[in-house]
């Protein structure tokens, strides 16, 4: 828990019991049935604001890919493809890639995977993404003339082998 608190002394504090302020961290609950008494209440043990507390962090859509290492030709140092490996890298791992909120990804029938952009665009993913360093981005135009080049960062959550991020 945030400040120090064990979810036991955070309970007693807010006059709650541990199931139920164990339901509010998973934030498996109605936000409309805890009272606003018990939200100020945990605003302030917390340091966080009302928004931060009720309103829940967007998570995007998780896809699943392969970091590829060593690939002939290419100066960057991984690759990230969809469906299959680069049978030409000298490594490939199964990443989970979290896609920005917004975003969505659907694999076709020909074993390809599409990513829509929030403004409705669509791509194929291997056309939209990139890589900043090792970290995964998508990369698109937002207009058909070329112009409105945008960017959002991905997250890799789940490396074959080891927790990345988490």
């Amino acid at each position: 828990m945030r400040r120090g608190y064990s979810q036991a002394e955070l309970a007693e504090k807010l006059g709650l019991g541990v199931r139920q302020l164990q339901k509010y961290e998973k934030q498996d609950y109605n936000p409309e049935n805890m009272t606003l008494g018990v939200a100020l209440k945990i605003c302030e043990l917390l340091s966080c604001s009302l928004q931060e507390l009720l309103v829940p962090e967007k998570k995007g859509t998780v896809i699943e890919a392969y970091a590829n290492y060593g690939v002939p030709g290419q100066d960057r140092k991984v690759i990230f493809s969809f469906i299959y490996p680069i049978e030409e890298s000298e490594e490939s791992k199964k990443v989970k890639i979290e896609l920005p909120p917004g975003f969505q990804a659907v694999a076709t029938d020909e074993k390809k995977m599409v990513i829509t952009t929030p403004e409705g665009l669509c791509f194929p993913a291997m056309d939209i993404m990139g890589n900043y360093g090792e970290e995964p981005i998508l990369i698109w135009q937002s207009s058909p003339r070329g112009r409105g080049r945008r960017r959002a960062k991905c997250k890799i959550i789940a490396l074959e082998g080891g927790i990345e991020n988490g």
